[in-house]
């Protein structure tokens, strides 16, 4: 501070008042203490130093936080990946009511008639009581490619009724890739009858049955009563 007072007084003297104002501001405010050699640190030189240091410690926290959160949303990713990638196709089962419509390959195909009218659900079995035969249809979803193992069941009462059935894989296409396999349900009069056939599907593709269920006449009723397809 002795300092400080001489300098000023020489400011002064000698006229040059304004030369104090080239004097730092930290010379002014106590930069020196009246200890020669003791330098003094302002407030603001701490302020600034503790702020900077709690930046400092508070930027890797956020990092670490951001990577963490990374990883995980990869090993999600990852892990749906591999699931998708592993997962069966399973065994499928339907009745015939629950999966069939009536299908129509030309317009007007029936005419007046109305075959939904007179086809009926007999303990899940779909049965053609109409006076004419009925196509019907059954959608059987897959999940994958490969080949296909389908077994289908007609009526478990009797029935003297011969009828086709056509086992279609589609690959949406049109007729590109379409694969058939026609078997065929003899009419004993007995117990219900099982067949099983072999077909291949494309992936994106689907398989359809379509059997050509006789009318309700002398041989007795038609129809068919469960479908089963599992992958070979």
């Amino acid at each position: 501070m002795r300092r400080l007072a001489r300098a000023f007084r020489f400011s002064v003297q000698g006229g040059g008042i304004r030369s104090i104002a080239r004097f730092p501001l930290a010379i002014i405010f106590g930069d020196f203490d009246d200890k020669p050699g003791t330098r003094l640190s302002p407030d603001l030189g701490k302020s600034t130093a503790s702020t900077i240091s709690t930046t400092g410690t508070s930027l890797p926290k956020k990092e670490t936080a951001m990577k963490s959160k990374l990883t995980l949303l990869v090993l999600g990713i990852c892990l749906a990946i591999l699931a998708g990638a592993a997962s069966p196709a399973y065994a499928r089962s339907t009745t015939g009511y629950s999966a069939f419509k009536v299908q129509q390959g030309k317009a007007n195909q029936y005419g007046s008639k109305n075959p939904y009218s007179c086809i009926t659900e007999f303990y899940g079995e779909v049965v053609n009581y109409c006076p004419y035969n009925v196509y019907m249809e059954f959608d059987l979803p897959i999940d994958t490619d490969g080949s296909f193992q389908v077994s289908v069941q007609n009526l478990s009462f009797d029935s003297r009724n011969t009828f086709n059935c056509t086992l279609g894989s589609y690959t949406g296409n049109g007729s590109l890739g379409y694969q058939k396999v026609t078997f065929q349900f003899l009419g004993t009069g007995g117990a219900h009858q099982t067949k099983t056939v072999d077909i291949s599907a494309v992936a994106g593709g689907t398989i359809q049955l379509v059997c050509n269920v006789p009318g309700n006449n002398s041989g007795g009723l038609s129809g068919i009563a469960d479908i089963n397809w599992n992958p070979n």
